[in-house]
Parts: structure tokens; sequence; C-alpha cells
């Protein structure tokens, strides 16, 4: 399980609030960047806990657009890395199975039209109840085949106006302050010698401890 605690200077947040900027967090994979915002939190306080639990759920949307909202049209399944699952000819989810490849990287075998992948991870905020939400959606339709995903413990967090949960950000501008969105801070759990960040968010930047 992996933790983050995020502390917002007072001053900082009061405006945030009064502005509605809602607290986000978005993952990602080897492969692209962050393309789906996980949650969109309006209610946060001076120090916020994030739990990331390492379970998984696959899922695939038939359609996605910029700034869209996503609609899976089946139930995500289960899956841990090192399993495959299919995507039938009539849409369907199989149970998983475990893979012959990459143990670390989960695998999607589809036969039915192209589609865009994605994966739910656990997470909970401020010890409230447990929830899967979207932590990664391919930017690009994968064809009739395999296709293979590495999910990163890697996560950005930023403030942002008229963000939604599950809000597709195909054209992300990370760096770019203004337009109802504040910088995003980067977490690499890879790069760090802890299951546990510490970030602040302090005159409208971000110190990492």
């Amino acid at each position: 399980m992996k933790e983050i605690i995020i502390k917002i200077n007072e001053q900082d947040r009061v405006e945030l609030l009064t502005n509605q900027y809602r607290l986000c967090m978005a993952g990602r994979d080897r492969d692209y960047e962050y393309h789906v915002i996980g949650f969109a939190e309006v209610d946060y306080y001076e120090q916020n806990l994030i739990h990331l639990e390492d379970l998984y759920q696959v899922f695939y949307c038939v359609n996605i657009k910029d700034r869209g909202i996503l609609f899976p049209p089946m139930t995500p399944r289960a899956i841990s890395p090192g399993q495959q699952i299919e995507i039938s000819k009539m849409g369907e989810l199989s149970s998983p199975t475990q893979s012959q490849e990459a143990k670390d990287e989960i695998h999607i075998i589809n036969n039915y039209i192209s589609v865009y992948p994605g994966i739910k991870r656990s997470f909970s905020l401020n010890n409230g109840t447990s929830q899967y939400i979207p932590t990664f959606i391919a930017p690009y339709a994968a064809l009739v085949g395999r296709y293979s995903i590495k999910m990163l413990e890697c996560v950005q967090i930023w403030f942002e106006q008229k963000a939604e949960s599950g809000m597709v950000i195909l054209n992300n501008t990370r760096q770019i302050v203004g337009a109802g969105k504040t910088l995003a801070v980067e977490i690499n759990f890879s790069e760090l010698q802890t299951q546990q960040a510490i970030v602040t968010y302090h005159n409208k930047n971000w110190i990492k401890k």
C-alpha cells in the first residue's frame, strides 16, 4: 500500500475552495502520460491522506474524447499484474488467468473491436471508504489482438476548476498554470525509499519533503 500526505497552506486552501478548485489525482503507465483524472475532490483539508492499494480492475471504453467522462460498457474485472484477460467477440470480459509473459504487466487479448483499455485502482481519501478509481486509459484505440499495460508507481496531483472524476485529459498540460488549473506535482514511488510521500502546497507552489 502506498500513502500520500497532502498538506495545504490554509491561506491557499481558502482561496482554492472559494474559487471552487478541486483536488485532483491521476496515474499513468509505462508508455503514456497522465490521461484520466482518477478523482476530483471538492472537500479537502489542511492535511489530507491518500491510500493506494495494490488492487486493480481492468475495463475498456469504445469511445473517449478530451474532457469527456469515461463510460465503460461492461463491469470492470479484478486483475493483477502477471495476469491476462480476454474481451470476447461479443465484448464481454473473461475471468483473468495467469500469463506466461511479463509478470509485472497486465495483458488484454482483444477479440472484439478497437477499444480503449483502462485500469482502475483501489483508493481511499482521508480514511473514507475504499473505491476503485480510473488510473489509466489508453489515449489511442487498441486494435484486435494483444495489448499490455505496465502500471507505474507514479501519480500526479494538482488543483483544477471544472474537473470531474473519470474525466479524460488527452491534451495534458500539467505545467501550464492558469485557465483554472494549478501547477502539478509528480510523486514517483519507485524513486523513494519509503511507501509514504509527503507534499505541501504553499504559495501556489508544491514542496516535496
